[in-house]
């Protein structure tokens, strides 16, 4: 991911990794050239998808190394409508077999709508809703105590925090 988040889980990665963040130039060099030495290897059949915020775009184009396959090979994401919103809020819950409060779709999305970087809020927001829910149910009062899209994560950290011991809480902060 080399201008966004990528959660490594349990297998020993690290939980954030940004190319032209994070590495030395040396290390994002090896890096790059590994994975176009992998690509060009004849009889490769590997294939990179890579996703990339906006604001190290021009990071990924003036790189020696990327830079042409950036821009031979870049499929742009537009951002989703309403429409599309609505159907990314729904359809996760129709599956689980649980429902939305009436109203509560068109909430979430107009506070995305509203919010820069609103997706991945979203995203935080309906797993803290999914994990509060009542029973089969999500509802609007889970939304509010978490204060919406634009306080789900400030929910979900201080819900962390509340679980540490007196000590941890001091190395915290």
């Amino acid at each position: 991911d080399p201008g966004g988040r990528h959660d490594g889980g349990d297998d020993g990665r690290q939980e954030e990794e940004e190319l032209w963040g994070g590495p030395t130039p040396d290390e994002r060099r090896d890096f790059t050239t590994a994975i176009i030495a992998a690509l060009e290897a004849p009889g490769s059949q590997l294939r990179v998808v890579a996703t990339l915020r906006a604001d190290f775009y021009g990071d990924a184009l003036a790189d020696p190394i990327l830079g042409g396959l950036v821009h031979a090979s870049t499929f742009p994401v537009l951002a989703m409508n309403a429409i599309e919103l609505v159907e990314a809020v729904t359809q996760p819950i129709v599956r689980l077999g649980l429902r939305l409060e009436p109203g509560l779709d068109a909430r979430i999305v107009s506070d995305v709508l509203a919010q820069p970087g609103g997706l991945p809020l979203m995203q935080s927001a309906l797993a803290t809703l999914f994990d509060e829910r009542a029973g089969s149910v999500v509802t609007n009062q889970a939304y509010d105590a978490l204060g919406g899209v634009a306080g789900s994560i400030a929910f979900t950290a201080e819900g962390l925090y509340l679980t540490l011991d007196p000590d941890e809480r001091v190395q915290v902060r």
